[in-house]
């Protein structure tokens, strides 16, 4: 079966001035994970992979709901392993959600 790219319409109600302060509050969040994490491990770079990566699994999941609400028509059963990895349904929050801790972690983690 040949999978053919269609444009796929999922609209956020969100402004970006939104998606601004809710990446504000994810990137501190995500200092808040960092932190913890290097005072157990006395490691600031296993912090920062630890909390980019509970943000990269929320904005997955959240992908995976979006595929079975568009794509799946509400069935979960419908979606396939790769619905998640879908770029379709990664809007302008889901990266800020992502880039936003990933990069001020990692900044703080060369510093």
């Amino acid at each position: 079966m040949i999978w053919r790219r269609k444009r796929i319409y999922f609209p956020r109600s969100s402004s970006l001035k939104e998606d601004i302060r809710n990446t504000i509050g994810h990137i501190v969040a995500a200092l808040l994970v960092q932190v913890l994490i290097s005072q157990v491990l006395h490691d600031l770079w296993s912090g920062a992979i630890a909390a980019t990566l509970l943000f990269v699994g929320r904005e997955h999941a959240q992908a995976e709901y979006r595929w079975i609400e568009v794509c799946g028509h509400g069935r979960r059963k419908e979606m396939p392993w790769w619905g998640g990895f879908d770029l379709r349904l990664w809007d302008r929050h889901a990266i800020m959600g992502v880039l936003g801790p990933a990069i001020a972690t990692f900044t703080v983690a060369l510093a």
